[in-house]
């Protein structure tokens, strides 16, 4: 979900009954007011996190924010169909390149965020 704050916000927030909101993609943004006044804000993405947010649970958490269980496997078909040769669609192979890519950056994004090397 897409989210704005006037205030940066901490990339993991506590909500206090066993669920975080994984704050990501965090942008300043300067704005300028009616008045003439510029002001800062941020935008960035927001997901839910049941539980302690680990490395596994963010990354399929944002994940399932594009792509569900079964577009995956759709994606995953698709191409598999297309490498063996049942399917001539050259699309598949470009979709399925493009899924690896978001979560080869998803994956890159995640380890930043809760300082893994």
């Amino acid at each position: 979900m897409k989210s704005n704050s006037n205030v940066r916000p901490d990339t993991f927030q506590d909500l206090g009954n066993g669920c975080y909101h994984y704050n990501y993609n965090i942008i300043e943004v300067e704005n300028t007011d009616e008045d003439g006044q510029k002001r800062t804000s941020y935008n960035f993405d927001v997901v839910e996190i049941w539980g302690i947010p680990t490395y596994e649970k963010c990354v399929k958490t944002v994940i399932a924010t594009l792509y569900d269980y079964a577009a995956e496997i759709a994606l995953i078909n698709k191409y598999q169909a297309f490498a063996l040769g049942l399917d001539k669609d050259i699309a598949a192979r470009d979709e399925y390149l493009q899924y690896l890519q978001y979560v080869r950056s998803v994956k890159q994004q995640v380890k930043q965020d809760l300082n893994i090397d």
